[in-house]
């Protein structure tokens, strides 16, 4: 009879930990023709006689292994089973560069590692990119989750006019620009915004990412409009024009004719407006009257003198009513002789010639002179001259 030394039924490890929904490898010892794992929960044979437990609850699994001389051991292994929370950090994501995220692996683990680096329970997030988290139990099982910051989008740049005053009586459009909505400072949420007074006006656009920008313009003053720049109302005589101008200069201007010189010269009764526009860029409206006036035309001759040098009528001379183009004076006695010529209409005769003076009596004057019109007119009469 040989009495066969039975070997024993060394199993790898006692006890066991399998985590969540892992798999637990048993390695069965080498040296035994057969095996026969109890109880047959949750276990499978791999073609190495190796086999994999998978229990929901604490189980221990008994081995029995028989020699090839039909001996058989007997061993056993503990398979504690620990369920590591799970951990969710939601669905991918991205932000407007400025904000953050703050991603929570959840509380129930001893240690956290963040992409590779020891961390805690919570990580905040400002960069696009993958964030990896682990959390291991005090029983050594682990639970992992992936969320992604897909973009970090920049904050929208809204522009507002900064112009700080704009012409009285009108409106500054304030425009925002292109974007997926608008909140003013009063509540509307139109792209533009008209400001009629002066003060502080604000917008607050977001865009099609949902980022947020901002700006704020200060209007502080309202221009004056031009106005009261013509001269007042004025008279034309006959025949006559007149220039009319602004009382001070501006950059531009727009007569009612269709002019667009600093002055207009007039020639007819009338009104006459005026639109100018000032270094502001602000535009006003004047008007003038030009109302007709009967005035004495042409020249007008005396029909006696006294030139006896007493400061009283001395000087036989026309008085000119017109501007004119051409004048001519000229002054004859009863034989016809001239004794007096001039072509300067402020000169006029002493009743002298030749630093003579001449005896009292009728004398015969000619006068030819021309209009600024180009009218040419002649006239002639007498004039008596008294000692």
């Amino acid at each position: 009879v040989v009495v066969q030394q039975l070997p024993p039924v060394v199993l790898q490890r006692k006890n066991r930990l399998k985590c969540n929904q892992d798999s637990v490898y048993i390695n069965a010892p080498a040296g035994y023709t057969s095996y026969e794992w109890t109880p047959a929960y949750n276990i499978t044979v791999t073609p190495t006689l190796d086999v994999m437990v998978y229990p929901d609850v604490d189980t221990t699994y008994y081995l029995k292994a028989v020699t090839p001389a039909g001996c058989i051991a007997y061993d056993t292994i503990r398979v504690t089973v620990s369920q590591a929370p799970g951990i969710d950090l939601g669905a991918d994501r991205e932000f407007c560069l400025g904000d953050s995220l703050l991603l929570n692996a959840g509380p129930g683990f001893v240690s956290y590692v963040w992409n590779n680096t020891a961390g805690g329970q919570q990580k905040t997030v400002r960069q696009a990119g993958t964030y990896i988290v682990m959390g291991t139990t005090a029983e050594g099982c682990r639970s992992a989750d992936t969320l992604s910051v897909l973009n970090v989008w920049p904050l929208p740049i809204v522009k507002l006019d900064k112009t700080t005053a704009f012409c009285e009586g009108s409106e500054k459009l304030l425009q925002a620009g292109s974007f997926a909505s608008y909140l003013w400072q009063d509540g509307s949420s139109q792209a533009s915004f008209s400001a009629a007074a002066p003060g502080s006006y604000h917008v607050t656009v977001t865009d099609n990412h949902g980022c947020k920008g901002s700006d704020t313009a200060r209007i502080t003053a309202l221009h004056p409009l031009p106005k009261n720049f013509l001269p007042q109302d004025t008279d034309l005589c006959p025949g006559a024009s007149k220039a009319i101008a602004p009382l001070q200069a501006y950059p531009s201007y727009n007569w009612s004719t269709g002019s667009s010189a600093q002055s207009l010269t007039i020639t007819a009764p009338g009104t006459y407006g005026l639109q100018v526009q000032d270094q502001n860029g602000c535009i006003g409206f004047d008007v003038i009257e030009v109302r007709a006036k009967q005035c004495v035309a042409g020249i007008h001759i005396p029909t006696a003198f006294t030139p006896n040098r007493d400061g009283k009528n001395d000087v036989f001379r026309a008085m000119v009513y017109e501007k004119l183009k051409r004048f001519e004076l000229s002054v004859y006695n009863r034989w016809g002789e001239q004794v007096f010529h001039t072509n300067d209409p402020l000169k006029g005769w002493d009743g002298s010639r030749g630093g003579h003076r001449l005896e009292t009596g009728a004398y015969v004057w000619l006068c030819r002179y021309t209009l600024e019109t180009g009218e040419e007119r002649v006239q002639k009469g007498a004039v008596t001259l008294v000692n």
